[in-house]
């Protein structure tokens, strides 16, 4: 499916040039029916504003050569100079609407005359019960339900790409270093530099669909456009999936779920998009709709601006266009809004409560990809022991345990135990954070409880500098605690997050429970609320 533009012949004589910006990380919001952000990046985003019988335009958009931004709501047009990367604001009458109406956005930039559609018949405004709000799309429900399902991101960094692909995304992502401003880049490369196969798809013509055929001959459909992403995540280290949609065209009734309600119900995909996880979370990203290549009568065609749309995009703007059918593993939600069994818990993923940190843990790259997985079930002492390291490794920036050890001044011992040569296990012993349980024994396989996780802990803590900084919490049951753990209990439950959230807190009721075994979902929160403690 092709995402189509419009070009609007509204003429405005300015002339800026300014570089592409930087993309920054996302936002918090909350979108409404009087409140619309199109994407959780904070460097290019509209924002739609509802208050009495006006609407408020403003965002920041890093298409390059930025002049002027244009809205224009059933035949009322209003425009502001705007600047790539810059702020812009402005306000739109709605007091002629009564049907939904869509809310179109233009671009325009320096070098071209005309207005370029960077939002188009996708938005609908109306006026409902006296009041002015958004359209609902049919599909945000089932659109939201689907993307919050739990994705491990473990399962989707597997596959060896090609080594012209490697090369590539090395090249592309330089010296780069956060995934999300990494995805960008490359979601940028292909969306600029892959044209769309309009001989293919409007003749029935084959096209090229595997990843090293795109990008010989630099040509596909929407399907390539994931392929190619997809490898160029993955070459550089960013787990990614392809999502297979239900997306509308532009046709006289309007290309939004907001008004084609007969299509809501479809459950066929004619699109895809790909999803890849970075900055703790797994983001949507469209190449296709953001390419503006055209590939047609065999001669190449760069029609219009980029505006990266599609890049990280909110469930509520999608909506609008796309209804998602399948993704990854899982399958839509039926008519009865019933979750595939592929989705039940089994173990595979963590506890409800537990997600947001445990995503947060592996955007942090703090949990080792075979430990992404058994999250309900009891930690043993070796798979804390490459828990706490990693901690140590990123936390340190570095990334062998060798350069820790230099760091700190401290030698391994390979000999240490008679029971394990584990690199982590032996790197935690030199550093004092843990200890063997006697005769030359470090029984990596035993399962640790909730007082021997809290000493290693603090342990770690000591080695990486990091002092309470709050309160010590009061347990029913501190009496229970072994004398040797009661530091590290104490410890770890004065150390909060930014958040307010102590390291490691009680079970409830006032209780520690000091002796009660520890998950992996556990273990995984803790070590990513002493990170953030740094």
């Amino acid at each position: 499916m092709r995402k189509m533009r419009r070009l609007v012949a509204f003429f405005i004589c300015l002339s800026v040039s300014l570089s592409l910006a930087s993309v920054g990380s996302a936002a918090e919001f909350q979108n409404s029916d009087t409140y619309l952000r199109t994407s959780y990046n904070s460097q290019n985003y509209i924002e739609l504003s509802i208050s009495g019988s006006e609407l408020t335009v403003s965002g920041k958009l890093i298409s390059e050569n930025l002049t002027s931004v244009l809205a224009e709501v059933g035949g009322v047009r209003k425009y502001t100079e705007a600047k790539s990367g810059e702020p812009f604001s402005f306000k739109v009458d709605l007091s002629k609407v009564v049907e939904p109406t869509p809310v179109d956005i233009y671009t325009r930039q320096s070098h071209n005359e005309s207005y370029w559609s960077l939002v188009y018949e996708s938005i609908y405004v109306m006026m409902s019960a006296g009041k002015y709000r958004f359209s609902a799309a049919k599909v945000t429900e089932s659109n939201s339900a689907m993307l919050s399902e739990w994705m491990n991101p473990a399962e989707y960094l597997d596959g060896e790409s090609m080594p012209e692909l490697k090369k590539l995304a090395s090249e592309i992502v330089g010296g780069t270093t956060g995934d999300y401003e990494r995805a960008f880049l490359l979601h940028r490369w292909v969306a600029e530099n892959i044209y769309y196969d309009y001989d293919s798809y409007l003749h029935g013509a084959d096209t090229f669909t595997e990843a090293h055929d795109i990008l010989e001959n630099r040509r596909t459909v929407a399907s390539g456009y994931s392929e190619i992403l997809l490898w160029l995540l993955r070459a550089v280290g960013i787990p990614a999936f392809k999502t297979q949609t239900y997306a509308l065209g532009l046709t006289s009734q309007g290309g939004s779920f907001a008004v084609k309600t007969d299509e809501a119900a479809k459950t066929e995909a004619n699109h895809e998009f790909v999803e890849a996880f970075a900055g703790g979370r797994w983001i949507v990203m469209d190449p296709s709709w953001d390419s503006n290549n055209e590939y047609e009568n065999g001669e190449t065609l760069k029609l219009a601006p980029y505006g990266f749309y599609y890049f990280d995009i909110t469930p509520e703007a999608l909506s609008n266009e796309q209804k998602v059918i399948k993704r990854g593993d899982k399958i839509t939600l039926g008519e009865e809004g019933a979750v595939n069994e592929n989705t039940t818990d089994n173990g595979l993923k963590p506890a409800s409560w537990a997600i947001p940190e445990v995503l947060g843990a592996m955007g942090a790259k703090l949990v080792p990809a075979d430990l992404q997985k058994n999250y309900t079930e009891k930690i043993d002492r070796g798979d804390f022991c490459r828990l706490i390291m990693n901690l140590m490794r990123v936390s340190c920036r570095y990334t062998t345990n060798a350069s820790v050890l230099r760091k700190y001044g401290k030698e391994l011992d390979p000999e240490a135990f008679t029971d394990t040569d584990d690199p982590d296990v032996l790197a935690a012993y030199a550093l004092g954070i843990v200890n063997g349980t006697g005769n030359g024994k470090f029984h990596p396989e035993h399962d640790i409880t909730r007082e021997q996780a809290a000493t290693m802990l603090k342990r770690a803590a000591d080695v990486l500098g990091i002092s309470a900084n709050s309160p010590k919490l009061t347990f029913n049951d501190f009496g229970e605690v072994s004398g040797w753990a009661a530091e590290g209990v104490e410890f770890v439950s004065s150390l909060t997050t930014p958040e307010g959230k102590a390291v490691m807190g009680g079970v409830g009721e006032g209780l520690f429970s000091p002796a009660t075994f520890y998950t992996v979902q556990q273990a995984i929160l803790t070590v990513y609320r002493m990170y953030l403690c740094r």
